[in-house]
């Protein structure tokens, strides 16, 4: 196994005979049966903590995760995650693609999509303002990052409370979030035309493309640029559109989260009735990608420039330190008499 030789029509680390030389299925069922991530005995004493079973690796993985990275100048704020069990605080969303999950707030950097932090909601009273501040922690308050959010998020008052601690907001924008009237309802806009109005720390604007688009930035003005873009139904045909910058930024920036969902391509998770080992999988998911994101970060050659390629490699090594271990374990036993 020292080797694992790939033949011409596939990887050996991916062959049915490959999974029964590292563990048999009896072996890996009952280590899955008793996984346990604190103790049950004290969980009438701890009641008001619903993530009480899990938060010795939730807590472990989280400070893991901030201790071996330093966030970029961008970042950017989303959540998902699915779940269909019972379960007290498990959320509805009828607007997104997983519409009943567990619902993490994850902040990561908007460049290399590294998730630096993530916050479980489990049923507290919090605000969106309290939620947020928590996920950027001190830490990174007073280094003027530009923080990426949708309208979910986003309202004049956190932008004016965040840029008092010196993170910039840019991102787009509900009604009834502390907007002027003139951008709440903008009136009767042609194709093209932009309002925009800012009280000297925010600036919000409305713009109508193929319909209005509300955006508000602590770190834009109402500057617009050209871009070219595909007709929507030109066969193929390209056209010129001035756009306000802070959503051009916007569009380039938000995504650092939407790419977390390259572990849905090549999942670990497992089916299973009990929802404190769907979120043990999710971070196990999230700490494989984030290593590749180390990986290329730190990485000289770049043999590994795929995450498909990446993950078999991790596989392989860690299958091998098991043969490793083993062997060793044999070597220490004494000779037979």
């Amino acid at each position: 196994m020292a080797g694992f030789r790939r033949t011409g029509v596939g990887d050996e680390r991916l062959a049915t005979l490959f999974f029964l030389s590292v563990m048999t299925r009896n072996r890996f069922q009952q280590i899955s049966t008793y996984l346990h991530f604190n103790n049950n005995a004290e969980l009438q004493e701890n009641t008001e903590d619903k993530l009480y079973i899990i938060r010795p690796v939730y807590s472990l993985v989280v400070e893991c995760w901030r201790s071996m990275y330093n966030l970029g100048e961008a970042i950017s704020i989303d959540e998902g995650m699915k779940w269909r069990g019972r379960l007290s605080f498990r959320v509805y969303q009828k607007d997104k693609p997983i519409k009943y999950g567990i619902k993490p707030y994850i902040l990561a950097d908007a460049k290399t999509k590294y998730c630096w932090n993530i916050d479980i909601y489990h049923g507290t009273s919090k605000t969106l303002k309290e939620t947020v501040t928590a996920l950027l922690t001190p830490v990174c308050t007073s280094m003027w990052h530009s923080f990426y959010m949708d309208n979910f998020y986003n309202s004049v008052a956190l932008s004016e409370s965040l840029l008092d601690k010196k993170v910039h907001t840019v991102g787009t924008l509900r009604k009834h979030r502390g907007e002027p009237l003139e951008i709440w309802e903008p009136g009767r806009m042609r194709s093209g035309d932009v309002t925009a109005r800012d009280n000297g720390k925010v600036m919000v604007l409305a713009w109508n493309d193929k319909r209005v688009v509300k955006a508000i930035s602590t770190k834009h003005d109402a500057l617009m640029t050209t871009i070219t873009r595909r007709k929507k139904h030109g066969c193929g045909a390209m056209e010129q559109i001035s756009k306000p910058v802070c959503i051009v930024d916007y569009n380039k920036n938000m995504s650092g989260v939407d790419l977390l969902d390259l572990i849905s391509y090549y999942p670990l998770m497992r089916k299973t009735l009990k929802w404190t080992k769907k979120i043990f999988y999710y971070f196990m998911e999230i700490s494989a990608q984030k290593a590749f994101v180390l990986y290329k970060a730190k990485s000289i050659q770049g043999n590994f420039d795929t995450y498909y390629k990446f993950l078999l490699e991790l596989a392989g090594q860690l299958c091998r330190s098991q043969f490793e271990a083993e062997s060793s374990d044999d070597d220490l036993q004494p000779p037979p008499s």
